[in-house]
């Protein structure tokens, strides 16, 4: 049996230097072109999200202060294909945005994502360190963490 129809839903997150707009134009034009070869070829695209990219310089103290605690010599920045509420809370990119945590970056969101406790607790001193050192806090101190 062939079915009459099918249907397909495709979850694209999108970083810089991607926009959202281009990319919808780019697939927009492959089934245009495919419909063309295809008789009774027939799509729509939707966009049910278009939430904005989030980006801080990597020369950001912030950033500088997180690759220092990694023991990081040479910026390893980038994007990540997973969404955050990063997106929704900093949609202007005018907070310093640090997207970080402990697992594999391949299993973000993922139904098998898993985390290790040994890592799990290393981001809390990382974190911790982290907060210390950006606000400028003593640890000891009565405002310390």
């Amino acid at each position: 049996m062939i079915p009459d129809r099918c249907r397909l839903e495709v979850d694209i997150r999108t970083v810089p230097p991607q926009e959202h707009a281009a990319l919808t134009r780019e697939v927009e034009s492959c089934l245009s072109e495919a419909a063309r070869e295809n008789n009774g070829f027939r799509f729509e695209v939707r966009t049910l999200l278009d939430r904005p990219s989030i980006r801080t310089s990597e020369v950001d103290q912030l950033i500088r202060l997180a690759l220092e605690l990694k023991g990081e010599q040479e910026p390893r920045v980038h994007g990540v294909f997973y969404y955050t509420d990063g997106s929704v809370l900093n949609s202007d990119s005018h907070i310093p945005t640090l997207i970080y945590g402990p697992g594999n970056e391949a299993l973000a969101h993922q139904p098998d994502e898993w985390v290790d406790i040994e890592t799990y607790l290393r981001s809390i001193t990382f974190y911790r360190e982290l907060a210390i050192r950006y606000l400028c806090v003593e640890p000891d101190s009565p405002a310390g963490l």
